[in-house]
């Protein structure tokens, strides 16, 4: 729906080439012993705090990862080939979601989904490679996503 990085250049050749909705944004990634937390914000306004409990059970990650984006009025299917290693945690109590007062944190909003999740994975090792997608369907509605600013976004990380 929205795909954050931040350089313009991730931006830009993800946008022409695969026609991901990306847009740039500032992140800090915090590294802690029991968990790992990304604050994204854009432009001085929050977007989301993502916590994620580690530990767990440890499990290996060898499905590709399936998308699919809108390139002009092209449907364009992805299949990016991964391998991971990650922990597994069911109804973490350390893990949550905390959105702010920026368009794509309403649009997050706007899923309806919960803000502790079920579910969390926290990647000790990936891999993936992304290949050029392939056009699926024509003549379906444009979609470019939340735009942003032109800009490049900040990268930080604390451990």
């Amino acid at each position: 729906m929205h795909l954050p990085v931040t350089t313009l250049l991730a931006r830009d050749a993800g946008r022409r080439v695969w026609g991901y909705p990306r847009f740039t944004a500032d992140m800090h990634f915090t590294n802690g012993p029991e968990t790992a937390q990304c604050e994204m914000s854009e432009g001085g306004r929050h977007i989301l705090t993502l916590k994620v409990a580690k530990g767990g059970m440890v499990m290996t990650d060898n499905r590709p990862l399936v998308s699919y984006t809108v390139m002009g009025t092209e449907l364009v299917r992805t299949e990016v080939q991964v391998r991971g290693i990650y922990q597994m945690r069911l109804r973490p109590s350390k893990a949550m979601l905390s959105l702010g007062d920026h368009p794509v944190a309403e649009a997050v909003r706007d899923l309806g989904i919960d803000t502790r999740p079920m579910v969390t994975r926290n990647y000790i090792e990936r891999a993936a490679i992304l290949p050029r997608g392939s056009v699926v369907a024509t003549g379906v509605n444009p979609y470019g996503g939340f735009p942003g600013e032109d800009r490049d976004g900040r990268l930080s990380a604390s451990w």
